[in-house]
């Protein structure tokens, strides 16, 4: 085989002799080449990373997403040569655990894997709901290492008191008591024993009649 050469600085055209042995071994490292440059070409086209994978990787780091399962996406001479994995993504971490404790408690299958079934829960679905076996202790977590719920400076005043937001409306009339105190002083209000006799005699009174 031959190639250009350099004569005074100008290309021509010449010849390069090998012999046998070299010119076949040549052959051969050109042939793994081409079939190389084949194979990377083929895997660029097949693998490449598309929008909505990437897309998938930023939902994947938020904890956005529920792994399905995988699959064998891709045979080559009857055996797998890629395997994918079925994600199902949610706007949000709170709406991802909502979606999982609803199906596990309701039995809703995920669907297969190449083709999940990512439906939100319906209203009806919701309303089936029994909310005290909702285990949303992750997202209590993440919101605690996130520094948004300080469980240091929680307590019953800045809950129901005046550190609550509720009744801001009419805290230039009174100020707002906590929860514990607001019931103790209505129910310092309230005739106890007069309550207690009134029930009395209006039992005593349906006992004889």
């Amino acid at each position: 085989g031959g190639g250009p050469a350099v004569a005074n600085g100008a290309l021509q055209q010449g010849t390069i002799s090998l012999t046998s042995g070299a010119a076949s071994v040549m052959s051969a490292v050109m042939t793994a080449y081409t079939v190389y440059a084949l194979i990377s070409v083929l895997v660029e086209i097949l693998f490449a990373c598309s929008e909505s994978e990437q897309e998938l990787q930023v939902r994947k780091a938020l904890r956005s997403t529920d792994e399905i399962g995988t699959w064998c996406s891709t045979k080559i001479l009857g055996k797998c040569v890629k395997r994918k994995t079925g994600y199902c993504m949610f706007n949000s971490p709170l709406a991802r655990i909502m979606n999982e404790q609803a199906r596990l408690q309701l039995n809703i299958p995920w669907g297969p894997p190449e083709n999940p079934d990512c439906r939100g829960i319906t209203l009806a679905q919701f309303q089936n709901l029994d909310m005290e076996r909702v285990d949303l202790s992750e997202w209590t977590g993440m919101l605690a290492a996130s520094g948004m719920l300080d469980m240091r400076s929680t307590n019953i005043e800045s809950m129901t008191g005046v550190g609550s937001t509720l009744g801001r409306a009419q805290e230039d009339l009174y100020p707002r008591e906590n929860a514990i105190d607001r019931n103790l002083n209505r129910l310092d209000r309230i005739d106890l024993d007069g309550l207690r006799n009134d029930a009395v005699n209006d039992f005593g009174m349906g006992v004889v009649q």
